[in-house]
């Protein structure tokens, strides 16, 4: 599917269930004109582009523009782990690729681009009122992108209710492998407001209320730019208002080997960071590595970070 530069397509796409070696492209615009436009009864209506259950799909160079309310499958996305029963996720590895897109969204709960398992986003743009990305699955890679992050959400948030049946055994329906590298967010408007119980709100963040394991994500040379009106890391283990069984699960998941690696704050955010587990559950957090992170040119200590001491191991702060 080409959409040629100049073109301005009102509506929605979708692939139809697993169908593999989709290439859409193209210059031109995708839009439901603010929700003005429906889908016309097109499966998850809310989000421009959606791939149901596509193996080696890649879409490039188009920009979409004015999702409607509670596009959860991201603007632009697919093979997610929820959407539908049964879900539209894959076992493959020829993940969904999205490359040298734009993505501009206001809605709220408008996520930015879920690209689902082995999924990849390089040389985008991403302007949305929820969650950019990553979307909670395995063997993502996400390269050379900028954001803008509006009210709602976290930039990038590597846990929050992913029970994912079709992952790696040794997550027990988590996640594992991710990497976001060499980003930039350019701002950030979202405020803590005592959102789901307060003190949460990051800007990198993962909320575990699962039974599971979310291991091996790295974060790595990545500018957030003006000012931060909340935690710079908040790393949770506990109930969660989207937990399987919702503010009842669950304590006892974990989340393990993450590494943020030469992260640049321009300026001192208002909060300082959490990392806590769960103790009476028996939910951890361990083995987290921060290395060469700064804020406003002075790099971080544990003055930055209040660490739940019975609920968490192998905190590590680098110079």
């Amino acid at each position: 599917m080409y959409i040629a530069g100049g073109a301005y397509l009102r509506g929605s796409m979708k692939t139809a269930w697993e169908v593999n070696d989709v290439k859409i492209r193209g210059r031109g615009v995708i839009t439901m004109e603010d929700g003005a436009v429906t889908s016309g009864g097109c499966k998850d209506s809310s989000s421009l582009i959606f791939v149901w259950k596509g193996e080696g799909v890649s879409i490039e160079g188009v920009t979409a523009v004015g999702a409607n309310f509670g596009a959860i499958g991201g603007n632009i996305g697919g093979n997610t782990y929820f959407g539908s029963v049964p879900p539209p996720n894959f076992e493959g590895e020829k993940g969904l690729r999205v490359s040298n897109v734009k993505v501009m969204a206001w809605q709220f709960a408008s996520d930015g681009i879920f690209v689902g398992r082995n999924g990849y986003v390089g040389d985008s743009f991403v302007r949305c009122n929820d969650d950019i990305g990553p979307d909670y699955q395995s063997g993502q890679l996400w390269e050379n992108n900028v954001f803008w992050q509006l009210e709602n959400g976290w930039p990038w948030l590597a846990q929050w209710n992913t029970w994912d049946e079709y992952d790696n055994k040794d997550t027990g329906g988590g996640a594992h492998g991710i990497e976001i590298r060499d980003a930039v967010l350019l701002h950030m408007e979202q405020r803590d407001d005592n959102v789901y119980g307060g003190r949460k709100r990051s800007v990198f963040g993962a909320w575990q209320g699962m039974t599971n394991v979310v291991k091996d994500v790295l974060f790595k040379n990545i500018v957030v730019e003006g000012g931060i009106w909340v935690r710079p890391f908040v790393l949770h283990v506990g109930q969660s208002p989207f937990s399987q069984v919702p503010n009842e699960c669950c304590g006892n998941g974990s989340l393990e080997g993450f590494r943020f690696e030469n992260i640049r704050f321009d300026e001192r955010p208002a909060m300082i960071s959490i990392i806590e587990g769960n103790a009476e559950e028996g939910g951890v957090v361990k083995d987290v590595v921060f290395s060469g992170v700064e804020f406003a040119g002075v790099k971080m200590t544990k003055g930055d970070v209040e660490i739940d001491a019975a609920s968490t191991n192998g905190i590590l702060i680098e110079a």
